[in-house]
């Protein structure tokens, strides 16, 4: 091999079936002689960044804005639902804020008003399949269509060794965290299909991926999750509509105010390399980025964000 100049690359090669030495360009020097990108002419295939068609407004500026945008939040007046609409107000989204509570609902959408946020409220049950279809409806007559779901709502309800489960608190589990997403994907989301454009970000939990102890109907519907972001992501690609999920792991909300945090960590068998629990709005920020033009070529993905637990 002959000696190279102080700053130059070497090339790899290898011997061709006729014994001749052929040379590769390096993946510096292929990134160095490829044309400067065009956002004002990109074009899906052609190796630049492609311009998002639809109500998806133009990513040449900042991909990660949703200026014009129009968001929906389920479960949004706990602590998860409130750093996500927050943080989906920032990029510039207005928000429909859903969830049960009335008077938490207002309150939030207060808040949030105060801050400069374009705001909305819509009491509904999400375990209940008729509010959702109604709700659905006032919602696309008083803001039209819909860009952003954020499937939010969900909760353990209780912790229990198998054998002693229930049936009814079994259902109640599974409808809150697997059959409402459906239903409110269906019901909120058709306009989305039907138009050909929008994302949909399902909030999950790493005990889909790996069952916590107690939690088995839990793990079951939040699997179950997972497996529904992919059906559709794949049903409805074509359609324009992307879908994916994040699986928090262990987030420092008010639910878990009564424990002690390690104690649950070692009950779980499970350590934190990043040495920490979450704070919501490091759930947020991932679910923004999902929802985003900036994650136009990702559907289908499930983004653990748990500091390296299941690692």
């Amino acid at each position: 091999m002959p000696f190279l100049r102080t700053g130059q690359r070497p090339r790899a090669a290898y011997l061709s079936l006729s014994g001749t030495a052929t040379h590769l360009l390096s993946p510096v020097d292929t990134y160095q002689q490829r044309p400067a990108l065009d956002p004002d002419n990109a074009q899906p295939g052609n190796g630049e960044f492609p311009r998002i068609t639809g109500r998806i407004q133009d990513v040449k500026t900042d991909p990660f804005r949703l200026d014009g945008l129009s968001a929906l939040v389920t479960g949004a007046t706990g602590d998860i639902g409130q750093a996500i609409a927050r943080a989906l107000a920032r990029q510039g989204a207005s928000i429909t804020l859903l969830a049960r509570s009335v008077d938490r609902l207002e309150a939030l959408a207060a808040s949030m008003e105060d801050d400069g946020a374009v705001v909305q409220t819509a009491a509904c049950d999400v375990t209940d399949i008729e509010q959702v279809s109604t709700t659905a409806e006032r919602v696309q007559s008083e803001t039209g269509d819909l860009d952003i779901i954020i499937n939010n709502a969900g909760g353990a309800r209780f912790l229990a060794n198998p054998l002693d489960i229930n049936l009814s608190g079994w259902k109640k589990t599974i409808d809150l965290n697997l059959t409402s997403p459906f239903t409110v994907a269906t019901a909120f989301g058709k306009s989305m299909v039907e138009r050909g454009s929008g994302s949909i970000v399902n909030v999950g939990s790493v005990s889909g991926l790996r069952h916590l102890p107690g939690m088995t109907a839990y793990s079951a519907a939040k699997g179950g999750l997972y497996s529904l972001t992919r059906a559709l992501a794949r049903e409805w690609a074509h359609q324009g509509v992307r879908v994916n999920a994040v699986a928090p792991g262990y987030i420092d909300t008010s639910g878990w105010d009564a424990f002690d945090k390690a104690e649950v960590e070692e009950s779980a068998g499970l350590k934190i390399p990043l040495g920490r629990w979450a704070n919501p709005a490091e759930v947020a920020e991932p679910v923004v980025f999902l929802s985003s033009p900036a994650a136009s070529y990702i559907t289908g993905s499930i983004l653990v964000v748990d500091g390296g637990m299941l690692s």
